[in-house]
């Protein structure tokens, strides 16, 4: 199965701004993190090709909500809010449209770029 950090490189971290945090923990540097990971949108000409449906952001809704509707898994939260270009729920408001690929094959194909 494929990660969303596989793509990622990682680094070292000896940033002497982290000294105090790494003499409280023995360690002179932080072994490895991932570096920021680089968002490919899908673009407005993707999206033409494959099926999506629309909702409309209402109070209350939550995308681990439409995750489990769409995908009957909670966990793809996040991939809702990767084609919506929206971090989290809360960029959302009532009213605005939420763009969902209701294929989980699809929408992991397109985010992966398989």
């Amino acid at each position: 199965m494929a990660n969303r950090n596989n793509n990622r490189t990682t680094k070292s971290n000896s940033d002497p701004m982290y000294q105090k945090h790494f003499e409280e923990r023995s360690i002179k540097k932080i072994p490895a993190q991932y570096t920021t990971g680089k968002f490919y949108y899908p673009t407005e000409e993707e999206l033409s090709e494959i099926i999506t449906v629309e909702e409309h952001w209402q109070f209350g809704d939550r995308l681990y909500k439409y995750a489990k509707k769409y995908y009957n898994d909670e966990s793809y939260w996040w991939l809702i809010a990767w084609i919506n270009q929206k971090p989290t729920e809360h960029h959302f408001k009532p009213g605005d449209k939420v763009v969902i690929i209701p294929n989980l094959s699809e929408a992991r194909k397109l985010y992966y770029r398989e």
